[in-house]
């Protein structure tokens, strides 16, 4: 008879698998082949099998959270905002709390072996469908984007659009969740002693990450991997050496004439196909950089001028929001449309989160860890941030990276470390 150990590590496999493995999970029968119905047998084993993740702070804080947004305010006070805007954040509350009990599971049961086979598969997953990205954008380069905006398409364009995801694609959110791995990529890198991937293993994940940013054509997504590639790079101890190198870079940076900037970004587009968005969106930031953003059919100039009526809409009323939305600026829309009374309880939450689970790790994992969370804050503040395969790798998969040295470590250390984080976790 299966343990309920094994049984919780199946269903959280699962929930990764229908997140992760869409070559194999999208051709999948119809029951199977549904990620809700996973979600819904995990919930309803943690109610009957494991009720002390509900008792856990963090999970208590997002129930309440979803209690008074979600289900209070989000019908009384809220009840007239776009039902694009309810939608997202119902969805962001269910995402999180499958991530959230997730994690809170495998602290509790002291379970981390299980966790790093978990993250190891999943890493797989992520490979395979990162490849399958790169195949699909060959065959319709702008798949990725038109899934992204498929509700503006004709009924049999999204047919049409809908039948790339048989080749196995990653999704806009696919995109998101890959800008985070490379702190960890390289964290793994640089501690390869305790790795349980060989360095050119390693190292051939990155190379394929973010090629399928590349061919993915999400611009914001492949700079924002870009600078936090560099950042991982220098690491912990260069940055804490170099702080007034970087003080006085950062001031020539900024000094620096905008045309150089434009001529970056003009050279920069040239490395791609000219029928592409990367050319374009790269032509655009060089055409931004030259004219301080006032020809008005510029792409990028239309996305920076969403956020003086974002802001417009916050300071009409700081405290719940104001009329105006757009999805495409995930930070400041939540202040816009819910103001400080959803947007800080938001934020508290994963403020929380990380400063909890920062507790569990070194230094030096700490670093790159706190690399990958500003990675997605920084994205959020040009783009939107949305799905379970951004969320699930944000609250699952980065924690859980740090054990995956357990899987080399001798079980008496293991055990150590089980006992210092449960006593850890439970005094929470």
């Amino acid at each position: 008879m299966i343990s309920k150990k094994l049984y919780f590590r199946f269903i959280i496999f699962m929930l990764l698998f229908s997140t992760f493995f869409y070559l194999l999970f999208i051709n999948l029968p119809p029951i199977i082949g549904s990620h809700h119905l996973w979600t819904i047998i995990w919930f309803l084993s943690i109610i009957f099998l494991y009720p002390k993740i509900f008792k856990n702070k963090l999970f208590i804080l997002l129930l309440i959270y979803g209690f008074f947004i979600v289900l209070i305010l989000l019908n009384t006070l809220w009840a007239n905002i776009d039902p694009w805007m309810k939608k997202q954040i119902i969805n962001e509350f269910y995402v999180f709390s499958v991530a959230i009990s997730v994690l809170t599971y495998f602290r509790l049961e002291q379970d981390y072996e299980g966790f790093a086979l978990i993250i190891k598969w999943t890493l797989l997953f992520i490979f395979v469908s990162a490849i399958m990205s790169i195949i699909t954008a060959y065959i319709n380069p702008l798949y990725a984007r038109d899934l992204t905006g498929i509700s503006a398409f004709s009924e049999s364009e999204r047919v049409k659009i809908l039948g790339y995801t048989k080749y196995g694609g990653g999704n806009y959110s696919f995109a998101s969740a890959l800008v985070c791995l490379f702190p960890m990529l390289i964290y793994l890198y640089k501690s390869n002693d305790n790795s349980i991937f060989k360095k050119y293993q390693i190292l051939l994940m990155g190379i394929i990450f973010f090629y399928a940013l590349i061919k993915m054509q999400i611009v914001a997504n492949i700079l924002v991997a870009f600078i936090i590639i560099i950042l991982s790079l220098l690491g912990r101890k260069n940055l804490k050496k170099s702080i007034g190198i970087y003080i006085i870079l950062l001031i020539i940076i900024v000094a620096i004439p905008s045309h150089i900037y434009a001529e970056l970004f003009y050279n920069m587009a040239t490395l791609f196909d000219t029928n592409s968005e990367n050319y374009f969106k790269l032509n655009e930031m060089g055409t931004f950089f030259i004219t301080g953003g006032t020809v008005e059919n510029n792409a990028i100039n239309t996305r920076y001028a969403r956020y003086p009526l974002l802001i417009q809409s916050f300071l009409s009323n700081p405290i719940w929001g104001g009329k105006e939305w757009n999805g495409h600026l995930f930070w400041m829309n939540k202040l816009a449309v819910y103001g400080l009374l959803g947007t800080l309880p938001f934020i508290y939450i994963i403020y929380y989160y990380v400063k909890k689970n920062i507790k569990y790790f070194d230094d030096e994992f700490s670093f790159y860890f706190l690399l990958s969370i500003f990675s997605i804050i920084g994205l959020g503040l040009m783009k939107a941030l949305t799905g379970r395969e951004l969320w699930y790798t944000f609250f699952i998969i980065l924690p859980g990276f740090y054990y995956l040295q357990y899987l080399k470590q001798p079980q008496i250390n293991k055990l150590k470390h089980n006992k210092y984080n449960y006593n850890l976790y439970a005094n929470e």
